[in-house]
């Protein structure tokens, strides 16, 4: 295959949808009610790298028709611009009536410093905006960033493995399908399961096997 056929797989291969993710099905459904609602809470996604935290926030940015305003925390660690910025984006209301949220990736790569007044402007505009924060390590954030956030665990439980392995294995046994590939769902499931939860490991070992 060609080099843009590669790169098509490979963005195919991204979750597109709610029920594409690695999530337990409860947050999911979760999730669902508040784009149902067309309303997030403040919300905290956290757990290792390539779990799928940050395709989870921009799902459900753009399942909720959201005014987003999104920043990446470990840039600089943050400075007094993007604090600036964020309250400028805080303090105004969406012309179209969409809902506002502010998607900070990889918060946790912020300073204390920022953090604290990241803390004031999610407590006093918290009836203007709504806050998405991911992170790989959830320690770094200070316990009030945390308080006011409500926490998703991106690291799956033991007893939920099976179950999501399953679901993803059909999931790429189709998307390989839609792509002209024959492949063998049970060697899909053997790369799924070994490379779980790692979804950038597992494209990138379907490509390999496959492509």
């Amino acid at each position: 295959m060609t080099d843009h056929h590669n790169e098509l797989f490979s963005e195919k291969m991204r979750p597109q949808k709610l029920q594409d993710l690695t999530i337990r099905q409860a947050y999911i459904d979760k999730l669902q009610r508040m784009v149902d609602e067309k309303s997030v809470m403040n919300m905290l996604f956290y757990g290792r790298a390539g779990t799928g935290k940050t395709s989870t926030a921009r799902i459900l940015l753009t399942a909720i028709d959201a005014d987003a305003y999104e920043l990446n925390g470990s840039h600089n660690h943050g400075d007094k611009t993007m604090v600036h910025g964020i309250g400028d984006f805080a303090t105004t209301v969406s012309m179209e009536f969409r809902p506002k949220v502010v998607f900070i990736d990889e918060a946790d790569g912020l300073t204390k410093d920022v953090q604290a007044s990241l803390r004031y402007l999610i407590e006093n505009h918290n009836h203007r905006v709504r806050f998405i924060l991911t992170a790989n390590e959830e320690k770094k954030l200070s316990d009030a960033i945390k308080s006011r956030c409500i926490p998703l665990c991106f690291d799956p439980q033991k007893g939920e493995v099976g179950e999501i392995v399953d679901r993803l294995t059909q999931r790429y046994h189709d998307v390989l399908k839609q792509f002209g590939v024959q492949s063998d769902k049970q060697r899909v499931r053997d790369i799924v399961g070994s490379r779980f939860p790692d979804m950038r490991g597992i494209a990138n070992a379907l490509d390999f096997e496959y492509l």
